[in-house]
């Protein structure tokens, strides 16, 4: 077993045993925990997530995590939300209210768009396979994404979606309805996916394999 110290924090709105058999399928035995020392200690950290990013923060807080997630991100090592994980690292959320996100990365979480371009009712949550997008003037080398191919399916559940102020942080969109949808963010050791790579084969595997190699 490879003595990498990768950390999942434990909640109750997360999918933990997909994604510790995925760190496993590589060898990887992962902690879950919510201790603050085991947490900062830790090599890397995953932010695991499903439900409602209203109902996460709070939990987040009422734990006392918000404040631990914040100071790993200050050691500058590999930090990975997940679904709504990756939606906490952003500013503001406004999923069953209005709340404050960990503001590690710039933009705003807000419902998909319920009708599409040409105004057709898109059904919400929106769930299943679609193909990563690469926007143009974007490399994929040493990111979350390195060595994945163009167009590569990953498995989504979601109705609600970030919107990055900052344009180069998206390195990965699909289209809904013919909306932008971001797949994956990446701002240096912070970095999310929408989709779940622990439910996304192997593809998902590669992009697992990718964080540890970080």
């Amino acid at each position: 077993m490879n003595k990498m110290v990768i950390t999942i924090i434990e909640c109750s709105f997360g999918n933990i045993f997909s994604l510790k058999q995925a760190f496993k399928y590589w060898g990887i035995k992962v902690s879950i925990t919510q201790d603050k020392k085991n947490i900062l200690n830790s090599d890397k950290v995953v932010l695991p997530g499903v439900g409602a990013f209203g109902d996460a923060i709070t939990e987040i807080r009422n734990n006392g995590l918000f404040d631990t997630i914040l100071e790993f991100s200050g050691k500058k090592k590999p930090l990975l939300g997940i679904c709504v994980g990756m939606q906490l690292l952003f500013d503001t959320g406004n999923e069953h209210g209005s709340f404050k996100g960990l503001g590690l990365l710039k933009g705003h979480v807000e419902q998909i768009p319920k009708k599409t371009k040409e105004g057709k009712k898109i059904r919400l949550p929106h769930i299943g396979w679609e193909s990563l997008r690469k926007p143009e003037n974007i490399d994929w080398n040493k990111t979350l994404l390195a060595n994945i191919g163009r167009n590569k399916a990953v498995y989504f559940a979601h109705s609600f979606h970030a919107t990055s102020t900052d344009a180069k942080a998206v390195i990965s969109n699909i289209k809904v309805g013919g909306h932008n949808i971001a797949a994956v963010v990446q701002k240096n050791h912070i970095m999310g996916s929408q989709f779940h790579p622990e439910k996304s084969g192997q593809t998902g595997l590669k992009i697992i394999k990718n964080f540890i190699d970080m």
